[in-house]
């Protein structure tokens, strides 16, 4: 039985705004780190699956508002970038091709690490934005990395805060729809009176 007050609302199904197709200048914000299972191993046995570190690319729009768009400060993420470059029958890897589009030209055989990882932070490269559609929803995904042409105004240290305050509410948010709300009982469950 339920104890607390709840009420029940009715919600319509909210538009979601998505990033319009086009060239936009970017400003890193942030890179993180993770282990994700391999794309070859991800059908295999948890047992036999394979991890490699990856990484994902905080960034935000810095194209200034027009009274048609608003779209500064908004971000997005590249995903599962590797910690290698590698080129292969489709070209350069998108490690590569993000790192030239803050740097230029590399020399790839030269060792890079963490340290110069975090050194593109706050730089700016211009992305193309195409629109990918999976059953009812449409992504807004970065596919193609330039080197910017004109640097646009960084972002200010509010908009910074305005973007890290609606991921720690968005990070909020899922933490209380992951959590199961279960009724606690009042007595005290003894080890003694568990069957194994």
């Amino acid at each position: 039985m339920l104890e607390e007050k709840i009420t029940l609302e009715y919600k319509e199904k909210g538009e979601s705004v998505v990033l319009p197709v086009g060239v936009y200048t970017f400003e890193l914000l942030n890179i993180t780190s993770e282990n994700k299972v391999t794309w070859k191993s991800r059908l295999l046995p948890i047992a036999e699956q394979v991890y490699e570190k990856t990484l994902t690319f905080e960034l935000a729009v810095l194209n200034p508002d027009t009274e048609a768009d608003h779209w500064r400060a908004y971000t997005r993420y590249i995903n599962f970038i590797p910690t290698y470059f590698y080129q292969g029958d489709k070209g350069k890897n998108k490690l590569w091709k993000i790192i030239e589009a803050f740097e230029g030209n590399i020399d790839v055989t030269q060792q890079r690490d963490t340290e110069f990882l975090n050194s593109l932070i706050g730089k700016q490269f211009d992305g193309v934005v195409e629109h990918t559609v999976k059953g009812e929803k449409t992504y807004a995904n970065v596919v193609n990395y330039l080197q910017t042409k004109t640097k646009l105004e960084p972002l200010t240290d509010a908009e910074k805060k305005e973007i890290q305050d609606k991921k720690d509410e968005w990070e909020k948010e899922k933490a209380s729809k992951a959590t199961v709300n279960t009724p606690v009982g009042t007595t005290d469950i003894k080890v003694e009176d568990l069957s194994f």
